[in-house]
């Protein structure tokens, strides 16, 4: 798996009593997809482990918002394969799979299993964990526009965020986050603003900058998002410059 399993981890040590009850008040996880007993059990654990997230460690190395926000959504695991271009129409290449969505009317986060299968091979959990986390910052978010080029390299910031934080704390394998680093990083052509997350986390200084870019965002996305129209060229050509433009977007000093 990719990450202890949860009957094997000592809650007792890390996760409140409060942290605890939460666990039975969480959203439905609905199965559309035919599954094996057991591997149903892994990919539960999986997506618990996150909602399990002891909120004592919230400022140990940054904040991570994922820790609550699952209360607030259902997942449901869909046998679908859908192309990115399901998401973004202007998209028109058939071999980007759609790997999942966030649904803001009904607030479910959608899990395509079969295409992240696919994508992800033998280390086909390590990637649904990713994609899990990347969709939670989505929720996290709830902007009332959605701007593809801003919102998806801040959730997989985010994601890379709190990949690393969860391997520091020994829960996930290690290797997830250069693994998901990886795949991150080698988005390019028609969906190089998702790599822009890599981008931006290579050049903060550390888990505090990266809190406040998603902090800023998710406090201020509206007014944030009017600036887009103002930056002629949204993505330059270099690291520097698109790191400086997020600075920009998101009024950080």
């Amino acid at each position: 798996m990719s990450l202890i399993d949860i009957d094997k981890f000592d809650l007792d040590k890390v996760v409140t009593e409060n942290d605890i009850s939460k666990r039975y008040a969480l959203k439905p996880i609905s199965n559309k997809v035919s599954l094996e007993k057991d591997e149903l059990k892994d990919i539960t654990n999986l997506i618990h482990i996150v909602d399990l997230l002891p909120s004592q460690f919230k400022n140990a190395i940054g904040f991570i918002p994922v820790f609550s926000i699952r209360h607030e959504v259902s997942v449901q695991l869909s046998p679908d394969k859908p192309l990115l271009s399901k998401l973004h129409p202007n998209i028109d290449d058939n071999n980007i799979l759609l790997l999942g969505e966030f649904c803001k009317k009904d607030k479910i986060i959608i899990l395509y299993l079969n295409n992240i299968k696919t994508v992800g091979n033998d280390n086909w959990k390590w990637l649904l964990t990713a994609v899990y986390i990347h969709e939670l910052y989505h929720a996290y978010f709830d902007t009332q526009t959605y701007v593809a080029k801003v919102e998806e390299p801040l959730a997989e910031l985010g994601a890379l965020y709190t990949l690393k934080f969860m391997e520091c704390l020994n829960i996930f394998d290690k290797g997830i986050f250069k693994y998901y680093k990886g795949k991150v990083d080698e988005k390019t052509g028609p969906i190089y603003f998702y790599g822009f997350g890599g981008v931006i986390y290579d050049k903060v200084e550390g888990y505090s900058q990266i809190g406040d870019f998603i902090e800023k965002f998710k406090t201020d996305s509206s007014n944030i998002l009017s600036k887009c129209s103002l930056i002629k060229e949204l993505y330059p050509s270099t690291a520097d410059g698109a790191y400086n433009l997020f600075c920009e977007l998101l009024g950080y000093k």
